[in-house]
């Protein structure tokens, strides 16, 4: 987040001011990076950090792409390029694949020579491997399969809301941030329209290379099986595709609403002025509102942070465990809080790959915990989760929080005699221990 605020208004600045050496397109550059989706970037993730350093490359890049003339030296752009695929693949093969495209598009001054002839082959090469460079990428070093479905196409699309919850604020915060990408789309247009007949033509890398991740997304959406993931969350590398497409034509959005924006000021009609600073200023505000967590007629966020009942929990279960083996079933702010306090301790299973607490998402423990606390806490769902494991006990953790946290108490403690309750009610943790006559224990890995 420090990083965002930091450089991303003055690089997209100084990006635009080398463009057009003017001062109002460069201060609106400036402040319209503030209408960028905020959710990439308010999560100390891999991918936001991914997302950042791509934005930075292509910000540096944008001069060079416009005007033809080398503002950046190349081995910074490899470095950034080199730099984002460390940080996240996903993000890093488009960047690589848009420097290469970069360094080797055919410049009209050796047209009609060899030179000109093989930089167009490999262009054009690159860009047809790069349309397959992500599935490829999954389908070679993830756990994705191949399987023909249609069902995804319909998530390639992001959303929009046209219609009304007859909430003046709610409507409009709405209205601007889930069409925001119509905007988006709308501001790049208006740039390519101004920049269609300059001398140079590098900037249409930009629209190509968002065109090359959109096939991408449709290839994964047709063909990627991503069923090791839980059920809502199958879809997300595809809409992390579908945003990096979006990503790409950021730079001409910011471009194109400096330079409109010089274009309407120019007209020296005070409404339109007043107008245009008020439709940015509510842009800037529904984007900020619209990051915050927030359950409303329009969004209900999932994204609970890691709370000290939380720590505590954890310290109680091993307290309470003492020097016996056993697994704990938990949401995912209660597994952060066991990574950050005990780091990865146990691993158990015949293969000794499965965690103690259910992360990552896609094991076997966080479907036993979803089914647990969503349908019914029963001692067999408990045994289960000791036979993949090879344990005999069982801590079954409920937050507060949680949209079925009553239903799920009250069916535990019929299950189990045995709970205790942390930070008078932030969770409840129910004890379910291996009855050796009628579960057997599978042999634990060393």
């Amino acid at each position: 987040p420090v990083l965002a605020a930091l450089l991303l208004p003055p690089r997209a600045a100084a990006a635009v001011w080398q463009i057009t050496k003017r001062g109002i397109p460069t201060a609106t550059a400036a402040i319209a990076t503030a209408t960028i989706p905020l959710g990439a970037f308010i999560n100390t993730t891999p991918q936001g950090l991914s997302y950042l350093w791509f934005l930075l490359l292509l910000f540096l890049a944008l001069p060079e792409l416009v005007t033809g003339k080398r503002w950046t030296h190349p081995s910074i752009l490899i470095l950034m390029a080199i730099s984002t695929l460390l940080i996240h693949p996903l993000t890093g093969i488009p960047a690589v694949l848009f420097v290469a495209l970069m360094f080797l598009w055919p410049s009209d001054d050796v047209r009609h020579t060899v030179q000109y002839i093989w930089r167009s082959v490999l262009f054009w090469l690159i860009a047809l491997i790069g349309a397959l460079a992500l599935p490829i990428a999954f389908f070679a070093f993830g756990e994705v399969t191949w399987r023909l479905q249609w069902s995804s196409l319909s998530t390639l699309l992001p959303a929009t809301f046209f219609s009304t919850r007859f909430n003046a604020v709610g409507d409009l915060v709405s209205w601007i941030t889930l069409n925001g990408w119509i905007w988006l789309l709308a501001f790049a247009a208006a740039a390519a329209v101004i920049l269609w007949k300059m001398r140079s033509k590098r900037w249409r890398i930009l629209p190509l290379l968002a065109l090359i991740l959109a096939i991408n997304a449709l290839v994964l959406s047709m063909t990627g099986d991503f069923s090791f993931l839980i059920d809502y969350e199958q879809t997300n590398y595809i809409d992390r595709v579908v945003y990096l497409c979006l990503y790409v034509l950021l730079p001409l959005s910011i471009l194109g609403i400096g330079l409109v924006a010089e274009r309407l000021i120019s007209l020296e009609r005070p409404l339109i002025r007043i107008v245009s600073i008020a439709l940015l200023a509510m842009a800037i505000g529904a984007n900020v509102y619209a990051a915050y967590p927030r359950h409303d007629l329009y969004t209900v966020s999932r994204g609970f942070t890691v709370a000290q009942s939380d720590h505590h929990t954890v310290a109680s279960i091993a307290s309470h465990a003492g020097d016996e083996p056993y697994i704990v079933l938990a949401n995912q702010t209660v597994s952060a809080a066991a990574i950050e306090d005990n780091g990865f301790l146990r691993y158990y299973g015949n293969r000794g790959d499965v965690f103690y607490y259910p992360v990552p998402t896609g094991g076997p423990l966080y479907q036993i915990f979803l089914r647990m606390i969503e349908e019914n806490p029963t001692r067999e769902l408990a045994v289960e989760a000791m036979n993949v494991t090879g344990v005999n006990r069982v801590y079954f953790v409920v937050n507060e929080y949680w949209w079925s946290a009553e239903t799920a108490i009250e069916r535990a403690r019929v299950q189990t005699d045995e709970y205790f309750i942390v930070d008078d009610g932030a969770t409840w943790v129910f004890i379910f221990d291996r009855d050796e006559r009628t579960a057997p224990r599978p042999p634990s890995a060393p």
